[in-house]
């Protein structure tokens, strides 16, 4: 959002539909970023292992807006937490327990990553953190 963009919403909000132009503003600033451009910007950027960490403690429907990120970034595994909006502080040992998973379950190069059909975007998981598969 350029200087111009954010004059207009600031006028917006100081007149009436307040709401709307705050929701305006937030959505203009929250899809500035095409995930999907970005996942196809290299070959190394498309062989990188992912894993969408997303908070599950708010509703089903932010549960759902981590599934369109997860499907957005092809064999990207999701996996939520029980965190809320600053997980680093509220759910740092399930986070780092979460990380340390995905991480010791990769191969340990580049080429056995390639190589090996790496499933994570199935969502079948034992751990019950996924019990939310991206369909």
């Amino acid at each position: 959002m350029d200087a111009e963009e954010a004059d207009a919403h600031r006028a917006a909000v100081r007149g009436q539909g307040k709401r709307d132009a705050v929701f305006e503003a937030w959505k203009a600033m929250n899809h500035s970023f095409d995930l999907r451009e970005w996942r196809s910007s290299s070959e190394e950027v498309k062989r990188l292992p992912m894993m969408v960490l997303w908070s599950g403690s708010w509703s089903d429907m932010w549960i759902d807006e981590g599934k369109k990120v997860t499907k957005a970034l092809p064999d990207a595994k999701f996996i939520y937490h029980y965190g809320g909006r600053w997980p680093q502080v509220d759910a740092y040992e399930e986070i780092s327990k979460l990380i340390a998973e995905f991480v010791t379950m990769l191969p340990t190069t580049a080429t056995e990553h390639g190589s090996e059909n790496m499933d994570q975007s199935s969502g079948e998981s034992a751990d019950a953190h996924s019990d939310h598969p991206v369909s």
